[in-house]
């Protein structure tokens, strides 16, 4: 859940099911307000699209 990279117009976020869809409303209230550029929320690394990015 996040930008693709740092230059990206494209925001990614995934969909639930079983056990992680009670939590998918949160989820999208987060991604709304980081697509529109409202607030970024820390502690997120684990649900980044970059965390595959090698280093």
């Amino acid at each position: 859940m996040g930008w693709l990279n740092e230059n990206s117009r494209i925001y990614c976020a995934t969909g639930f099911s079983g056990k992680g869809f009670k939590m998918a409303t949160g989820y999208g209230h987060i991604a709304a307000h980081e697509a529109l550029g409202k607030q970024t929320i820390e502690g997120l690394d684990f649900v980044r699209p970059d965390r595959f990015k090698t280093r």
